[in-house]
């Protein structure tokens, strides 16, 4: 593959991570009275899917290629930031304008919406930028991403359910959030991938790394322990991350 060719296939992986939001919208759409412990269990499971394999795989890869200095620097770098933007932009400010206490699981759902809309920003990114680091890294990641999206695309829709009372418009909205993954891919591509060469491309994979991680435990984690009990959120933990190490495990097998 030539250059560009590696562009679009990265971009084409995006596109197919992206979707697989579509398969757990599906399940949503048809399970009968959703419950909030449903919520909590998914939420759990794409938060533990996302830690097993950023840390599994993609900055084991990055570590072997740079060296652990600069991959932890920039690792801590992106968490650092993700924390300074989390009090410049605190989505709470909208449950407080949304005052009516009938509408609090309202506000509730409205925020998770957004932050699980956001989390598809780096998830995109990371797989555009894994792929370019090599294809092999790439397939792993979006694989990875892949199985993560589905229980995402379960809790978006179930949110976004309580919000509009409407399964149609809450499969819409789960099933539109998947092409932020590849928009964030070619915006990249656009804007940040001519200045990338050498050591930044694998910097900056490790800061977006930074940002997944952060969003995972200190978004999706505390978000979950707000719909579900605390069994069924540990439960999602272990078998997001198991199905994660499970999948790169096949993956490795099919390949190598």
């Amino acid at each position: 593959m030539n250059s560009d060719q590696y562009i679009l296939f990265a971009i084409f992986l995006t596109l197919l991570t992206g979707l697989t939001t579509t398969i757990g919208s599906i399940i949503a759409h048809f399970t009968k009275s959703p419950k909030y412990k449903y919520l909590g269990f998914a939420l759990g499971c794409s938060a533990g899917g996302i830690i097993g394999v950023t840390m599994e795989e993609v900055l084991y890869k990055i570590k072997d290629d740079i060296g652990p200095y600069l991959t932890n620097f920039a690792f801590i770098g992106g968490m650092v930031f993700s924390l300074i933007m989390t009090f410049i932009f605190k989505l709470e400010t909208i449950e407080k304008r949304i005052s009516s206490p009938d509408m609090k699981i309202m506000r509730r759902d409205v925020v998770t919406a957004i932050r699980l809309f956001v989390h598809n920003i780096p998830e995109g990114i990371m797989v555009f930028l894994s792929t370019l680091v090599s294809i092999e890294t790439g397939i792993f990641v979006a694989v990875a991403v892949a199985m993560h999206n589905i229980p995402q695309g379960f809790s978006l829709s179930i949110s976004t359910f309580y919000i509009t009372q409407d399964t149609k418009r809450s499969f819409l909205y789960s099933f539109f959030s998947g092409f932020i993954e590849p928009f964030c891919a070619i915006l990249t591509a656009l804007i940040v991938l001519p200045f990338l060469t050498g050591v930044y491309l694998y910097l900056l994979l490790a800061f977006v790394s930074g940002v997944l991680i952060y969003v995972s435990l200190c978004e999706l984690i505390p978000i979950a322990h707000k719909y579900g009990e605390e069994s069924s959120i540990f439960m999602g933990i272990i078998a997001g991350m198991s199905i994660m190490i499970f999948s790169l495990t096949i993956v490795h097998l099919l390949i190598l």
